[in-house]
C-alpha cells in the first residue's frame, strides 16, 4: 500500500508533492529491514524474497524522478544520490549512473547537487580504495571546472577537497595514488589537476573552498602528495598571497600547516615559509591574525618532524 502512494505521489501534479515521494521513497526503503525483523506474521515469501519485493517496487519510483520535468526534483534525487545508493544497495549502479547523468544537466543547482553526491556514492563502491575516489571525478565532473556558474565549480571545489580528504585517510591509497604503478600517477589523472585549476579560479568562492579543503586534510595532506605536487601546490600558494581578495589570501594561509610536513627540504620550508610571512604583513588584521596561528602550526610541525 505504502509502495503504491508513493507512485501516486511522484506522479502528481505539484514538483514539492513529487519531491516528497521520493523522500518517503528513501524512508520506506531504509526502513524496511528493521520493520520485516520485527513482523512476526508468516508470509508467503521469506523476508529475504519479501523485502527484494518491496524494494523493486520502490525503485523505479525514485529513477522516475531522476528525469523529472522539474529541476527541483531532480536536484532532490541528486542529493538524494548517496542515500538512495544506500538503501537500494543492489541497484546502486543504476542510482549511481542517473546521478552522474544529471552533471550534465542544464539548471545549475541540478549539477551542483550531482557534484556533491559523488564523494558518497565513491566510498560505497567495491572497487579499490585508491581506485574509487582518484577515477570518481568522470570526464562530466571535471568538465564542472569550466562551467559558468561558480556554485557548480564551487561544488566541484567541495567534492575534490572530500576525495582528498579521503585518500589522505588511508596511508595505503595513498602512496598508491601519489605513486601509482602506470607512467601517470593515479592522483594525477583528474584529482590534483583540477584541484590546482580550482584554487586558482577567478571567483573567490570556488578558490576558498578549494582552499579549504586542502587545509582540511590536515595531516593526510602530506600523506598524499608527493614532491612535485607539493611544489605546484607551494608556488599556487604563493600566488594567491597577494590576491586583491582578502578571504583568498586568508585560506591561502590555512592550507600552509598541512602542507608543512610534506616539505622535506630547506627550499621547500623556505618557499612555504614566505606564504606565511607575507600574510603577516597583510593589511586586513584577519589575514595577519590567521597568519600567526598557522606560523605557529607550522613551528609545531617543524619541531615533530624534527623529533622525528
Amino acid at each position: 500500500f505504502l509502495a503504491r502512494q508513493c507512485g501516486k505521489f511522484a506522479r502528481d501534479a505539484l514538483p514539492c508533492v513529487r519531491r516528497a515521494a521520493l523522500d518517503a521513497c528513501l524512508t520506506l526503503a531504509a526502513g524496511l529491514p528493521k520493520t520485516l525483523e520485527d513482523d512476526d506474521e508468516s508470509h508467503t515469501f521469506s523476508r529475504e524474497e519479501f523485502l527484494h519485493l518491496l524494494l523493486a517496487s520502490l525503485i523505479p519510483i525514485a529513477l522516475q524522478l531522476a528525469t523529472d520535468a522539474s529541476a527541483e526534483v531532480r536536484a532532490a534525487f541528486a542529493r538524494r544520490a548517496g542515500a538512495l545508493c544506500h538503501v537500494f544497495e543492489k541497484q546502486r549502479l543504476v542510482v549511481a549512473d542517473e546521478a552522474r547523468a544529471l552533471l550534465e544537466d542544464d539548471d545549475t543547482n541540478v549539477r551542483s547537487a550531482a557534484c556533491e553526491a559523488i564523494p558518497r556514492i565513491a566510498e560505497l563502491s567495491d572497487e579499490d580504495v585508491c581506485e574509487k575516489l582518484t577515477s570518481a571525478l568522470t570526464p562530466a565532473a571535471a568538465a564542472l571546472a569550466s562551467d559558468e556558474s561558480p556554485d557548480c565549480r564551487a561544488s566541484l571545489a567541495k567534492t575534490s577537497g572530500l576525495l582528498l580528504q579521503a585518500l589522505g585517510n588511508d596511508p595505503d591509497a595513498a602512496l598508491k595514488a601519489r605513486e601509482g604503478e602506470d607512467s601517470v600517477a593515479p592522483l594525477d589523472r583528474a584529482l590534483f589537476p583540477l584541484l590546482l585549476i580550482l584554487v586558482n579560479d577567478e571567483a573567490p568562492s570556488v578558490a576558498c573552498t578549494a582552499l579549504r579543503g586542502l587545509a582540511d586534510c590536515g595531516a593526510g595532506l602530506a600523506r598524499v602528495l608527493a614532491p612535485r605536487h607539493v611544489d605546484a601546490l607551494t608556488n599556487s600558494l604563493a600566488n594567491l598571497s597577494t590576491s586583491r581578495h582578502w578571504r583568498v589570501r586568508c585560506c591561502a594561509g590555512r592550507v600552509a600547516p598541512a602542507l608543512a610536513p610534506a616539505c622535506d627540504d630547506e627550499e621547500r620550508r623556505r618557499a612555504l615559509a614566505e606564504v606565511v610571512a607575507k600574510a603577516l604583513d597583510d593589511v586586513v588584521a584577519e589575514v595577519r591574525s590567521n597568519a600567526c596561528a598557522c606560523a605557529c602550526a607550522c613551528a609545531a610541525a617543524a619541531s615533530r618532524r624534527n623529533d622525528g
